[in-house]
């Protein structure tokens, strides 16, 4: 029997996944320990500069700064990857009866699929 303990925690966050031209999804994936640690430093961040949580829309240049400055200080530890499509693609924008929801679902798995099968060790879970 396997055991349930999850080697690697990912989190994930879309922009305009149901409107615009173009559509995104963030993946961060980290093993289980450094992503707690994560959370707790990225808490700690949020309450250091006055916020609940950075929304990209609503993210300063100084915000970015302590951001970017964090993932590249912890980048062998953290993966963050980014799936962007065009919904007006030459392959996809007359294409009769064209799904964008599950296109959108579709996404997600491709994204997880290549960022937890092959970016990661073969024994994450």
């Amino acid at each position: 029997m396997q055991n349930s303990h999850y080697s690697h925690i990912a989190f994930a966050d879309e922009s305009n996944w149901n409107k615009g031209q173009f559509r995104s999804i963030a993946l961060v994936t980290a093993e289980a320990e450094n992503a707690r640690n994560f959370h707790m430093d990225i808490r700690d961040i949020l309450k250091s500069r006055n916020r609940t949580e950075f929304k990209w829309q609503k993210v300063n240049s100084s915000d970015g700064v302590v951001l970017a400055k964090y993932y590249f200080e912890h980048l062998p530890f953290i993966r963050v990857d980014v799936l962007i499509w065009d919904i007006y693609d030459s392959r996809r924008k007359n294409l009769p009866g064209r799904d964008d929801k599950s296109d959108f679902a579709r996404m997600y798995y491709h994204l997880l699929y290549n960022v937890l099968k092959s970016r990661w060790p073969n024994s994450a879970r």
